[in-house]
């Protein structure tokens, strides 16, 4: 991550340099987002040719007893959730080739960031400006997606807009973490939905309440304020001035793609391999992602080379509670701080 983060930056001051206006970044890295959890679909599909099997057949190695639940339930309830997706959109005003395309990105877009989040476990990852809408204004332009088409896709910005707090992530790590535990993955699995349920009630009744009581761009900072102008002034533009496809940024999307690609290829070939494509993707885009963690990862990169180098898997394996405790104790100080701002209306960065 460290190599591809300093690269992009190298970049960036010749650009300047040299008096380029556009690096192309965010499509450089849509392409290799795309690569990414293509990479993943592709590694995983002997498993995933055991799960048609088991679902069809049942005549397969699989064993679904630690599963949180069956592979035929988990199929059900994904198609009935895309039916829902799709009918939704559809009688927004989406048409549906459009709506196969948007939640085709989302999805491997998900299973990309899942991807890097199992194998490299960064403890961010803000994307911005590198979602379905974006890529497909940038694909077929404005004129040919038509004005129902880009107004729903605005009206869906929000929950695509950044993916730093993906869902499929989240999710898979918890199940994870009761696997490892001995907790029953279907208990997990009710008490995630039941989350999600209470979750989204609070927050719509929270957002309302708040944003009406403080305004909205009067004293709430941040995504809040923006949200608005982030989402339709571009649905503005592209609605007065319509756009044809942009063939350089097709192109630089190429390019990304083809790179994780050949990031892939080279480590399944040379075994000594450093450059890791999940490490390209964190760090490619203009903004988010490593931006905001690359001293604390250049910082834990150092120690845990030191560890192992003079002190072995031993010593790293006795310091490593040390450093989940310093995880432990950063979100125990956020917690009380919350607390407390809430019940004395103090703001947290005052309380800090």
């Amino acid at each position: 991550m460290l190599v591809f983060f300093w690269l992009a930056k190298a970049e960036r001051v010749m650009a300047e340099a040299m008096g380029w206006n556009n690096l192309h970044l965010d499509e450089r890295a849509a392409g290799a987002w795309i690569g990414v959890g293509i990479i993943a679909i592709w590694l995983s599909r002997k498993y995933l040719v055991d799960v048609v099997r088991q679902i069809f057949t049942r005549q397969s190695p699989l064993e679904e007893t630690t599963e949180p639940m069956s592979y035929r339930t988990a199929l059900i309830l994904l198609m009935l959730c895309l039916v829902f997706l799709f009918m939704f959109c559809y009688q927004a005003g989406m048409t549906p080739w459009a709506i196969i395309i948007f939640y085709a990105l989302f999805f491997i877009m998900g299973l990309a960031i899942t991807r890097v989040r199992a194998e490299l476990g960064p403890p961010y990852h803000e994307v911005i400006f590198v979602n379905p809408r974006q890529v497909m204004t940038e694909d077929f332009g404005s004129k040919l997606l038509g004005g129902g088409n880009l107004m729903v896709m605005s009206f869906l910005y929000f929950f695509n807009r950044c993916n730093r707090s993906h869902s499929m992530p989240n999710q898979l790590e918890s199940l994870k973490i009761a696997e490892r535990s001995g907790m029953k993955g279907s208990r997990l699995i009710w008490a995630m939905t039941l989350a999600v349920g209470i979750g989204t009630v609070v927050a719509f009744v929270s957002y309302l309440q708040v944003l009406y009581k403080y305004g909205a761009v009067a004293r709430c900072r941040g995504w809040i304020g923006q949200c608005g102008w982030e989402s339709f002034n571009p649905l503005q533009s592209w609605m007065q001035y319509s756009t044809d496809p942009n063939w350089s940024s097709i192109g630089f999307m190429i390019g990304g793609f083809g790179f994780v690609m050949l990031l892939m290829f080279l480590r399944k070939i040379f075994f000594w391999w450093p450059l890791h494509p999940s490490g390209y993707v964190l760090a490619g885009a203009s903004w988010g992602g490593m931006i905001y963690f690359w001293f604390p990862v250049l910082l834990t990169w150092a120690i845990k080379s030191l560890v192992l180098r003079h002190g072995g898997l031993g010593a790293y394996r006795r310091s490593a509670p040390m450093f989940l405790g310093l995880v432990l104790g950063d979100y125990t100080f956020w917690f009380l701080w919350s607390i407390i701002s809430v019940a004395f209306n103090i703001p947290i960065s005052a309380a800090y």
